[in-house]
């Protein structure tokens, strides 16, 4: 499957995002398909890392989306990340993203720090 995008996260870990998942996420979830740029972000500079409830071997990406307007003004863009270990190289592969106007509960792995 085509890759889409490769992007490194604020830790330094890679996060490969291919044609699978994104179909898989608008197939799911076609809120979010005028939105790539907001997964993209959200992967790059996000407010939080999470551990997933529902999967140890996953991790979410959250941040606030900034939509100003239209039915997910003030929603949260949230991607899905497995980890993938493959000898020494450890890397995380986008499963699906969302948009939704709840915060997760989890272990956090990364917090963005607050500037005062």
């Amino acid at each position: 499957m085509a890759r889409r995008w490769r992007l490194k996260d604020p830790r330094g870990k890679e996060v490969i995002f291919n044609d699978r998942a994104w179909f898989h996420s608008i197939d799911g979830h076609p809120e979010i398909a005028p939105y790539e740029k907001k997964v993209k972000e959200a992967v790059k500079s996000p407010d939080r890392i999470l551990l997933s409830k529902n999967d140890n071997n996953a991790e979410i990406y959250e941040r606030r989306s900034n939509i100003r307007s239209g039915m997910f003004k003030n929603s949260y863009t949230f991607v899905v990340a497995e980890s993938i270990i493959t000898g020494t190289r450890t890397y995380n592969k986008i499963k699906t993203a969302y948009l939704t106007f709840e915060q997760k509960e989890g272990d956090v792995r990364w917090q963005k720090e607050i500037k005062n």
